[in-house]
């Protein structure tokens, strides 16, 4: 007796497509909620690496505002050229730290021509640092010592010197220091002369360097400017800027800086109280800075809506579904520390 194959009926094939639905319907599911919480742990790792980079430099330049040499109250002298409102700005060594805070665009404290010509582009609402110091960067001068009043005052330090022609630098030897920028340095034969009117800006206005002992030590001496602005992808980042050269882009995706400086009403190194940029009376009392940087993502609609933050003791609203988050951090200035 022949039997004939029953097949599939409509039924079971409507069952089959159901279930397999559902089971496609439940793996896309899983595969976008893992992904969505990838993409959202990757953004929140970049932000906290944005804040480590972003301390990284603050710390480093922030600890070492001040340092003149060998020790705190070094007589610190400048034959840097300071014709221009820029140059004056910058190589005002009187004050190793600085800050300002801007206000839409109002500057408090009421900020420099020098200061606004060298960051033109940096956004309001946000404050800037002027940190002014010397290198650790130290070379040994190779004595005898021959500084003259007429022609360049030329000297010869160890071989292997880091130094290039216009290169802003410090000779001290503990009892007093001075400022100016090399016109000549020659790797081989380890000479570093100075002259008025250099080829390089700012040039010096003296050749005059003073008197200085033969174990005097000559090292780099940089002013730097930390501040915020657009960034090559048009989103904010944290800028340095030191001495004329042209502005570095450090951190991408910090949208606000703000700066407390803890203020020492004794001048012993002792915070007794932290203030804004506007309200220091003596930049020399300043020993440390609590520092607060506002940071956002690259993505948007990261979050299901707008985040509200407390931003320097405000309320800060996003305006946009960006993950954002608030570091803080507090540096000691090493040198104001006693």
């Amino acid at each position: 007796m022949k039997t004939h194959q029953s097949g599939i009926g409509i039924v079971e094939i409507m069952i089959s497509l159901a279930v397999g639905a559902l089971l496609i319907a439940g793996l896309t599911q899983v595969f976008t909620g893992s992904r969505a919480a990838y993409v959202l742990q990757e953004d929140l790792s970049r932000l906290q690496e944005s804040g480590r980079f972003a301390f990284h430099f603050l710390s480093r330049e922030g600890r070492m505002a001040g340092y003149f040499g060998c020790r705190r109250d070094v007589t610190l002298n400048s034959v840097i050229n300071d014709s221009n409102a820029a140059n004056a700005f910058l190589y005002n060594f009187n004050n190793g730290l600085q800050g300002y805070r801007r206000e839409g665009n109002t500057w408090r404290p009421a900020a420099p021509a020098g200061l606004q010509a060298l960051i033109p582009d940096a956004l309001p609402d946000s404050d800037v640092i002027v940190i002014r110091s010397s290198g650790t960067d130290t070379v040994s001068i190779d004595p005898p010592l021959h500084l003259t009043s007429s022609g360049a005052a030329n000297f010869r330090v160890q071989s292997g010197h880091p130094f290039v022609t216009g290169d802003i630098l410090m000779l001290s030897d503990c009892a007093q220091a001075t400022v100016f920028q090399t016109t000549s340095a020659n790797a081989n034969s380890v000479a570093i002369g100075t002259n008025s009117g250099g080829n390089t800006a700012p040039g010096n206005s003296s050749r005059v360097l003073g008197i200085f002992s033969d174990d005097a030590v000559v090292s780099r001496f940089t002013a730097t400017v930390f501040y915020v602005a657009p960034g090559a992808n048009r989103r904010p980042a944290l800028f340095r800027r030191i001495n004329n050269d042209p502005p570095e882009e450090l951190v991408e995706g910090v949208e606000r800086m703000r700066v407390l400086y803890g203020v020492s009403a004794t001048d012993q190194g002792q915070v007794n109280r932290y203030e804004q940029a506007q309200d220091v009376n003596n930049w020399a009392n300043v020993s440390s800075m609590r520092i607060s940087l506002l940071l956002s993502g690259n993505r948007d609609n990261m979050t299901d809506e707008e985040q509200v933050l407390v931003f320097d003791g405000e309320r800060f609203d996003a305006g946009n579904r960006r993950l954002h988050h608030v570091v803080t951090s507090t540096i000691a200035l090493r040198n104001r520390i006693r």
